[in-house]
C-alpha cells in the first residue's frame, strides 16, 4: 500500500492514527510514520489495514441494506473497540450513497 492508500483507507473507516494503532496493535508513530512514507507496512500489517477496511465493508453494507428498505438505520454511539468515528463514516458513505436517509444514534 502507498502512503495514500494508507492514509485515506484510515480516514474511510473514522479512525485516528491513535485508534487505528489501538486496534492493530501498533505503535500510532508507526502508523503516522506509514502515512509519511517514512516506513512501509509489511505483508502482516498490510493484510490487517485490509482486514480493518473490510470490517468497516461489512459494517457499512448492513446499514446501507437497512437505509435501502427506507428504514431508520441506528447506529451506536461507539466503544473503546469501534469509536463513534467510525459509525459516522459509515452514515458518511450511507448518506453519500442515499442522501436523505435516516439514521438514529444511540446515546
Amino acid at each position: 500500500m502507498t502512503p495514500e492508500q494508507i492514509s485515506a483507507t484510515r480516514r474511510l473507516v473514522g479512525l485516528t492514527a491513535d485508534q487505528l494503532g489501538a486496534k492493530l496493535s501498533i505503535n500510532p508513530r508507526t502508523i503516522r510514520g506509514w502515512e509519511s512514507g517514512k516506513y512501509s507496512p509489511g505483508p502482516g500489517a498490510t493484510e490487517a489495514l485490509h482486514d480493518v477496511r473490510a470490517a468497516h465493508d461489512l459494517d457499512f453494507q448492513s446499514c446501507l441494506e437497512v437505509a435501502q428498505r427506507g428504514d431508520s438505520v441506528s447506529l451506536p454511539g461507539g466503544d473503546e473497540d469501534l469509536p463513534a468515528s467510525w459509525w459516522l463514516a459509515i452514515a458518511a458513505r450511507i448518506i453519500d450513497r442515499i442522501p436523505d436517509a435516516r439514521m438514529d444514534w444511540e446515546k
